[in-house]
């Protein structure tokens, strides 16, 4: 499949399933079969014993929000927790909690898809993920393309797929979460800025 095949086959994915309520696991492969809710730790005090300079900044820390994360189509599921991993832990440091669970309910729902194939001498990994906020109302979208030519005479395109590749996906959701936040107050979209 060409690299204009992959993103037409995500692209149609993502019109179809953009209106589901729920989502059909399209490579016959499911999440992890126990839902798990992934939430960022609780804050830390610090106690009278442990000084903090006073050369050193304070750091103005976003609010919190929480994006449930439902399944993501298409990821093998000895990908899919190092996906989630790296998607927690960039989320984590951006004061998300990221909720990983079907039933789960949250500031915002991300929704997405990826798919790796195979373009002459590089393996492509195209993915989409849809962000829409409490309402159900579409917020972002966040789509892109990663590439690699190392495996990519491997007899399955995902074998091929590194975590750089995973890593640079996740910190770009994240972005986009962080951009759905600043948004507006809260981090919650109106329709003037639709």
């Amino acid at each position: 499949m060409g690299s204009l095949g992959a993103i037409a086959a995500v692209s149609a994915i993502s019109a179809v399933l953009t209106g589901c309520g729920s989502l059909p696991f399209l490579s016959g492969s499911s999440p992890p079969s126990d839902p798990v809710t992934i939430q960022a730790p609780a804050a830390t005090q610090t106690t009278a014993a442990t000084p903090v300079p006073a050369a050193t900044p304070a750091r103005t820390a976003s609010p919190l929000i929480k994006a449930a994360l439902s399944p993501i189509v298409g990821v093998p599921p000895a990908l899919y927790g190092q996906l989630v991993r790296q998607i927690n832990q960039a989320a984590d440091r951006d004061n998300i909690a990221l909720m990983v669970d079907q039933g789960a309910s949250g500031d915002f729902s991300v929704r997405g898809y990826i798919i790796a194939a195979r373009n002459k001498s590089k393996i492509i990994v195209t993915y989409i993920f849809d962000i829409a906020d409490s309402a159900g109302r579409p917020a972002r979208q966040v789509k892109g393309e990663e590439t690699t030519e190392a495996g990519a005479n491997a007899a399955d395109p995902w074998a091929a797929v590194t975590p750089v590749m995973t890593q640079s996906i996740a910190e770009k959701l994240v972005a986009a979460l962080n951009s759905v936040r600043a948004g507006s107050p809260n981090g919650q979209i109106t329709n003037a800025q639709r």
